[in-house]
């Protein structure tokens, strides 16, 4: 789910003319943007499940809840302005689209929330790995730290995606038909004003996904280390408190391992594609377009794969576990901050 399929960081317009005259002809991209509504709707409606249940449930999840939130809003919009502005034009779909959607200050905000919506999903991202990180870390402290925190946290969010994407602003973008007579669509720009030291859009995103994947790995990394302490010092309860707690904490690290190992894939192989698109720009239209189409999907494993993950090993698992949940939390010994959701 990602503006990044196609989006040209150094194309200049043809003098030829912007709309050119084009008819639908079919598209593999037809059949991608099919694949992509299957897995993303669904994915959705899990993130919706686990808004509910973490909402319901009274723990110290209260303020994962609100990253998490905050996180399914972030990718909501990301998908609204990805959908219809670039994998569905890409597609071959909608013919003439440039009088639909002319250049202008519309196209200008739409073309900036493109990419302001991609970097604020790395950070949200990288967001909750710390959360749950500092969770397991330090599981007495944590929710002191969030409620002062958790507000200029998510505030991060929003601001620092602007030292990225301040410059597109003195952008003019417009549609830009891919091939000659045919209705595929990219939103390519031209600078209206020249300033030597804009950002790259190109650079930004391969320093960004670089940057914020080594986080999310030590973040990670640390809390399955813990886990694996927790692992060993829930050896000494007894009774029924120890079957839950070791029937939990398995799970708990399947769940943390999973998550990292798909957040960490995912901005890896961003990383990799974006440097290998700035290495291939201007020498093989092929490799540059296949992984442009690779990287958004790239994108897609860590929006569509947390949730799922978080769905089994909460609203799934919690079917199975509730009357021994009640009766472990009922216990003095068991600190209810390590529960998976903290």
């Amino acid at each position: 789910m990602s503006s990044l399929l196609t989006h040209n960081n150094n194309s200049s317009p043809s003098p030829e003319g912007v709309i050119k005259n084009v008819m639908y002809a079919f598209d593999y991209r037809q059949c991608l943007l099919l694949v992509y509504l299957c897995y993303t709707i669904p994915s959705f409606i899990a993130y919706h499940k686990c808004r509910q249940f973490l909402s319901k449930e009274s723990m110290s999840s209260s303020y994962f809840n609100v990253i998490f939130t905050n996180d399914f809003c972030i990718n909501v919009a990301l998908f609204i302005i990805d959908f219809l502005f670039t994998r569905l034009p890409i597609s071959g779909l909608l013919v003439d689209l440039p009088s639909y959607v002319p250049e202008g200050i519309v196209l200008t905000i739409i073309y900036f929330l493109s990419y302001y919506l991609i970097y604020a999903n790395f950070y949200s991202i990288t967001l909750i790995c710390i959360n749950r990180m500092s969770s397991v870390v330090f599981p007495y402290s944590c929710n002191s730290f969030w409620q002062r925190f958790v507000t200029p946290a998510i505030a991060l969010i929003y601001i620092l995606p602007l030292l990225t994407t301040w410059q597109m602003f003195t952008y003019n973008p417009y549609f830009l038909a891919l091939y000659e007579n045919r209705s595929n669509y990219q939103m390519v720009y031209r600078t209206n004003v020249l300033i030597t030291f804009l950002p790259r859009n190109s650079a930004s995103l391969c320093f960004a996904s670089i940057l914020l994947s080594v986080v999310c790995v030590i973040a990670n990394v640390i809390t399955i280390i813990k886990y694996k302490m927790t692992v060993q010092s829930v050896m000494a309860t007894s009774g029924a408190q120890k079957a839950f707690h070791r029937k939990r904490t398995r799970r708990v690290e399947i769940a943390m391992f999973s998550v990292a190992l798909v957040v960490c894939l995912s901005l890896v192989l961003q990383a990799i594609l974006q440097a290998l698109i700035m290495i291939y720009t201007g020498s093989s239209t092929s490799i540059r377009a296949t992984c442009q189409d690779l990287r958004a999907f790239a994108l897609d494993i860590a929006i569509c794969c947390p949730p799922w993950i978080l769905y089994y090993t909460t609203v799934h698992s919690h079917k199975t576990t509730i009357s021994n949940s009640s009766a472990v939390h009922s216990g003095a010994t068991v600190p209810a901050k390590t529960h998976v959701m903290t």
